[in-house]
């Protein structure tokens, strides 16, 4: 059975998108997929979000290289809410077009500099939480937003009760691997004396096993290719007196 969907989404690459209309006209992607999964019995999310920096149309006049991450509102508002539960933005540090940091490559301990394209996502955020706490104001029940705050304490207590979990703003996220030391890299050192010696032993007894087989085998052909001797029976012959007597004498046989 399917416990949670995850899609990977790369949609959304230009300032004029919309939740119902891409750029071109058509029906907006993501109204799209909304429509088709509407009817799901099981969570949903974004398991990666994001366009890729390089198709992206900047006619909102961001700098080159970075998104405007316009489709966080359409997800965590009031569009998709109701059925897609969140989203996974792409990336914290990987491919050049949708790196959202500064001073790759990452250590894996130390975090990254924020670049202007996080700086835009973290904003996106921001205005959820606004129009949330305005809404809190007005009497309105919805708890969106709640936990990106750093006064929510109910829910940040209760994911710290349930599950050991601590929400942090995203300029004062560490990476999940600071304050522990990385792994030594273990050098190779070079062979010692022994192992070197014992390197040579190996090879020259290799050798020497190699040298008398083959002489063992060049020895069985060459006694194969011999001819064989035969017994051919002569006799001696007396003129005057006919056969005096007869003798067996080997001989060689050759080609």
């Amino acid at each position: 059975s399917i416990d949670v969907l995850g899609v990977n989404i790369e949609s959304w690459c230009s300032s004029t998108q919309t939740f119902d209309v891409n750029p071109d006209g058509s029906i907006g992607t993501y109204k799209d997929l909304y429509q088709h999964l509407e009817d799901s019995k099981i969570p949903l999310f974004f398991s990666e979000l994001g366009c890729s920096t390089d198709p992206f149309n900047r006619d909102n006049g961001l700098e080159k290289g970075y998104r405007d991450w316009k489709q966080v509102q359409t997800i965590l508002g009031s569009d998709m809410i109701d059925r897609w539960s969140g989203f996974v933005a792409y990336v914290y540090d990987g491919p050049h077009d949708f790196r959202m940091t500064v001073g790759y490559p990452w250590d894996g301990s130390n975090p990254l500099e924020l670049s202007r394209d996080m700086e835009n996502f973290a904003t996106e955020l921001d205005f959820l939480v606004i129009d949330d706490h305005e809404s809190n104001q007005s009497g309105t029940n919805t708890t969106q937003g709640d936990l990106c705050r750093d006064d929510s304490s109910l829910p940040r207590a209760a994911l710290s009760d349930c599950c050991d979990l601590d929400l942090l703003p995203v300029n004062k996220m560490p990476s999940y691997r600071q304050g522990s030391e990385l792994p030594a890299v273990q050098a190779v050192e070079p062979p010692g004396f022994v192992a070197a010696a014992n390197l040579l032993i190996f090879r020259c007894f290799t050798f020497l096993c190699l040298y008398y087989v083959i002489k063992f085998i060049l020895s069985t052909r060459g006694s194969n290719d011999a001819q064989p001797e035969y017994t051919i029976p002569s006799v001696e012959l007396d003129c005057d007196d006919g056969p005096k007597r007869k003798s067996s004498k080997n001989y060689q046989t050759f080609q």
